[in-house]
Order: structure tokens, then C-alpha cells, then sequence
């Protein structure tokens, strides 16, 4: 019996210690802006367990098909990247697949336990102009993760558009 109830602790030690890396929350703060950029805004907080690591990649898609099929590619500009205290963290930047591939982390310094990473950027083609409405498609979390996602929110802020009335109280 002891021998059985060994193997069952070992058996699940181990399986928890293979699911130990997730994404706790992904949240995702969207500003469109009045000249059809938007301010992308990402707060990760990612957990490493017990596993050393460097840092993590970001995927972020930059290639867009519209509705006739078309690829359009988007262009991404003001790249930053801090942690939740808004200390910068290092990062390269590289296209790979149809994606920008921030490398985030050192490779002279290894991380644990839960970390957050506050990425910004800016978009411009992100939105799709029709003649009754404009449309905002975006992949929020990307396809390129290779942990578990627990948690995702997005929000989205409008441009705001000031429309001045002026009355005229001439009774002549």
C-alpha cells in the first residue's frame, strides 16, 4: 500500500511541476485614436514556477487578411517594455512568420516565480473603414504561446469627438 501511495505522490509532483508555467492574466488596454492609430497596451503576469528562465517572447501578428483576401500589413512603431513598477526590461525586436518577436529578458540572468510585463505599442491599419461603420479586428493574445492561459481581459477606449452646438439667441 505504501509503495502505491509513493507512486501516486511522485506521479503528481511530477505533473504539477510539467503545468508549473502559466500566463496568470493577460490584459490588453486598447486606445483608438482620432487618426486611426491605436495605443496597444499589455500587462502580463506570468508565472515561471519553479523554473529558471531568461524572460519570454511576445508573437504579435502583423499581417491582416481582409474580407477579399487581401493581406494588408500593419505598421507598428513606439515599442516599450517595463515591468508593473515602470522599470524597463531588455527586449529585442525581430520579424518572424507574420509576427514581431519581442525577446524579453537577459540572457546573463535568469527569472522565477511571477513577473509582470507592461508592453506599449502603437499600431497604424489597424482599423477597417466601411461605408456604414468602421471595424477594429484584433488578435488580442496572439496564436504563439506555448503555456496555458488563465486569464484574459480587453479593453477598448474610443476616441473622444467634441461636437460644439452654438445657439443663437438673436430674437430679431
Amino acid at each position: 500500500m505504501k509503495k502505491i501511495l509513493i507512486c501516486l505522490l511522485l506521479f503528481f509532483s511530477i505533473v504539477f511541476a510539467v503545468n508549473a508555467e502559466e500566463i496568470k492574466s493577460f490584459q490588453s488596454d486598447i486606445k483608438i485614436n482620432k487618426d486611426g492609430t491605436i495605443d496597444v497596451k499589455e500587462t502580463i503576469t506570468y508565472d515561471f514556477g519553479d523554473l529558471y528562465r531568461h524572460g519570454i517572447y511576445r508573437n504579435i501578428p502583423y499581417i491582416k487578411t481582409n474580407q477579399d483576401g487581401k493581406k494588408l500589413q500593419l505598421d507598428f512603431s513606439s515599442f516599450s517594455v517595463t515591468d508593473e513598477n515602470n522599470l524597463s526590461y531588455r527586449y529585442s525586436r525581430s520579424t518572424i512568420n507574420n509576427n514581431i518577436q519581442l525577446k524579453i529578458g537577459d540572457s546573463n540572468m535568469t527569472v522565477t516565480g511571477v513577473h509582470s510585463y507592461v508592453i506599449s505599442y502603437r499600431v497604424g491599419g489597424a482599423l477597417t473603414y466601411f461605408s456604414d461603420h468602421d471595424e477594429l479586428y484584433w488578435n488580442v493574445t496572439g496564436n504563439e504561446w506555448d503555456v496555458p492561459i488563465n486569464y484574459v481581459n480587453s479593453e477598448i477606449t474610443l476616441p473622444y469627438f467634441s461636437s460644439k452646438v452654438e445657439k443663437n439667441n438673436d430674437s430679431s
